[in-house]
């Protein structure tokens, strides 16, 4: 059994949400920059990137506060102790929250520019640059900052590019599946049909990554495939994968299926409801990531 504590529970919910908004802010700026209208559907996006920027920002701060609390343990009056907020701020705790803060400010920074491209009818390269580099800026931030705690940072150098590109890529993909149920709503059948085939084709991409990056770290993060059965990690992981085999089962049948129907005028709605599931199955697979880097850690890593 677990040995849960409130401030564990605290702790999961944060870093929950961290997860979440920090996709939701990826996945709201990559449907914006693969479509060009209408405008009130990449602003209604933008304005969804940007308060999901925000909420990371928050979370991000929130994941140090809380830790001084842990440490403290002197309920609510410990989240402000001086001493452990000096100790934790000089810890990796402190620079993770600081890297991922720094990540909102550029996935904020990103949302703006592109907002001034909704409201300038050209723009030069200068400007274009300039938010790709912020953009650029933020998906790195993001994605170095999961390297910085927790019972990865003791894995080889290359584990630091696994992790990187496995974090970006999952967020991305699931990132974008609420814009994208929100396009059969808000998109004319050939928009949606453009947008669709573009997600599938880079969706390709990303799943690949995933299973290269993913399948590299279980070789290293797991002694022995038993440790999947044998162990509450192990358990765990196998919970995560079996929610993300559905989720490439229903992405399958989006793109081979669904998609092309959309050419014809037909499927939107279907569409839409394949999507929701995968938003839910999404946020499974955030539950089980969460807890598997919160509360639990590889048996071979294990204190």
């Amino acid at each position: 059994m677990l040995d849960v504590s409130t401030w564990d529970i605290v702790a999961l919910a944060n870093t929950l949400l961290l997860y979440i908004s920090g996709a939701f802010s990826l996945g709201g700026l990559s449907i914006v920059l693969m479509t060009s209208k209408p405008l009130s559907f990449r602003r209604y996006l933008l304005r969804y990137a940007g308060l999901s920027a925000a909420v990371l920002s928050v979370s991000a701060v929130m994941s140090f506060v809380v830790q001084v609390g842990a440490y403290a343990d002197n309920g609510l009056r410990g989240l402000w102790d001086p001493d452990f907020t000096a100790i934790l701020w000089d810890s990796p705790i402190g620079q993770q929250a600081l890297t991922r803060s720094l990540s909102s400010l550029f996935f904020l920074l990103t949302t703006g520019l592109l907002w001034r491209e909704t409201t300038v009818p050209s723009l030069t390269s200068l400007p274009v640059r300039f938010r790709d580099l912020t953009l650029t800026g933020a998906l790195l931030l993001y994605g170095y900052s999961f390297h910085q705690t927790g019972h990865t940072v003791d894995l080889p150098d290359i584990a630091v590019l696994l992790i990187m590109v496995h974090v970006i890529a999952i967020s991305w993909w699931l990132g974008s599946l609420y814009p994208l149920w929100r396009s059969c709503h808000m998109l004319e059948q050939t928009s949606l049909h453009d947008l669709m085939t573009r997600f599938g084709q880079l969706a390709a991409w990303a799943v690949g990554l995933l299973m290269l990056s993913g399948g590299y770290l279980l070789f290293l993060l797991l002694a022995s495939a038993a440790e999947l059965i044998q162990t509450n990690y192990g358990n765990m992981l196998l919970t995560k994968l079996i929610f993300v085999t559905g989720l490439l089962s229903l992405a399958a049948l989006n793109k081979w299926r669904l998609t092309p129907l959309l050419a014809n005028g037909q499927g939107h709605l279907a569409l839409a409801r394949s999507i929701k599931m995968e938003l839910a199955l999404g946020l499974f697979i955030f539950l089980t990531t969460t807890i598997l880097t919160t509360w639990l850690s590889p048996a071979n890593m294990a204190a």
